[in-house]
């Protein structure tokens, strides 16, 4: 949901659901915990977005793209984290589903 300062709130209740499903933790947590990690989430996601813009923008372009995230995450190092498998899909196929293969020319008899 949308705040008054204009930035993006993650809903509680979707954040607590998350929690409870590390199995190493206990399965009550108190609602200033929950808001807690909801801003630390919305302050992480905000700053992934704002660095990948960067690239986007780099790339004189206004729609930031999977490539971009894909940048932001194997350059700066405080993603680095997020360069593992399964987390973030792999650029050179959704690439490739992006773009249509050119049609094959048929030779000449």
């Amino acid at each position: 949901k949308e705040e008054a300062g204009g930035g993006i709130s993650f809903p509680l209740a979707r954040v607590k659901r998350i929690m409870r499903k590390n199995p190493d933790k206990k399965k009550n947590f108190g609602q200033t915990s929950v808001h807690a990690v909801a801003t630390i989430a919305e302050a992480f996601v905000g700053d992934l977005v704002r660095a990948a813009y960067a690239y986007t923008t780099e790339r004189k372009r206004k729609t930031m793209s999977l490539l971009d995230l894909g940048d932001t995450i194997k350059n700066i190092p405080r993603f680095e984290f997020l360069d593992a498998p399964g987390i973030l899909p792999d650029v050179t196929q959704a690439i490739k589903r992006a773009r249509p293969a050119p049609a094959a020319a048929v030779p000449d008899p």
